[in-house]
């Protein structure tokens, strides 16, 4: 069956399209913490306690089947920081048996790459890009794919002049969730995470 995106899906495509990531990972390498030379000092301070909440392997996601083959979760790490420091974005997607959403990047035909925009609130400022898992080669004449469990991480800054309380960040999950015979058309969906933020000393 070929593999039509409607105008619509096309247009999302353009206006979603400008994913950056830093060099691919392995899959089973963790990338919750992120290099830190030539940060800004309010940048890479991190506590002892933010260290030992470092992000886990994998967060807890909602079970995909064949009606919904792909799903998403979000989270910050640590879930409590102080003003000036830093935290984690973390957002893991897994696919259903056979399913798959394509990578990050670049396109090859009309499929819609996996996109990733973040909507921040002004006490945080996003470090460098994203680091996202290393794809798999899809099918022939196809570009590259994710599938099964994968996430995405981003490093966030976290101003002095935050007053204590949450902190929440929302992004937006672009993706085009297909099996070995035909394609969904695209989706979007809002993923929240939030951590608390206490005065610096």
């Amino acid at each position: 069956m070929s593999r039509l995106v409607t105008f619509l899906g096309i247009s999302f495509l353009l206006a979603t399209l400008g994913v950056a990531c830093e060099k691919p990972i392995e899959p089973d390498k963790d990338s919750a913490v992120q290099p830190t030379e030539d940060l800004p000092e309010v940048q890479i301070k991190d506590s002892e306690q933010a260290k030992a909440q470092s992000a886990p392997d994998q967060l807890p996601v909602d079970e995909p089947n064949e009606t919904h083959p792909v799903s998403a979760a979000a989270a910050l790490f640590p879930t409590r920081a102080r003003a000036g420091e830093s935290l984690t974005f973390v957002v893991q997607i897994k696919t259903a048996p056979r399913w798959h959403v394509y990578a990050t990047g670049a396109l090859s035909g009309t499929e819609m790459p996996t996109t990733l925009k973040l909507q921040l609130p002004s006490s945080a400022e996003a470090v460098g890009d994203w680091t996202c898992p290393a794809p798999h080669p899809g099918a022939s004449g196809q570009g590259p794919i994710y599938e099964g469990s994968v996430r995405f991480t981003r490093r966030l800054a976290i101003s002095r002049q935050k007053v204590s309380g949450p902190i929440t960040v929302t992004c937006e999950l672009g993706y085009q969730a297909c099996d070995p015979f035909s394609c969904r058309p695209p989706e979007s969906v809002a993923l929240k995470a939030t951590a608390e933020i206490v005065p610096a000393p």
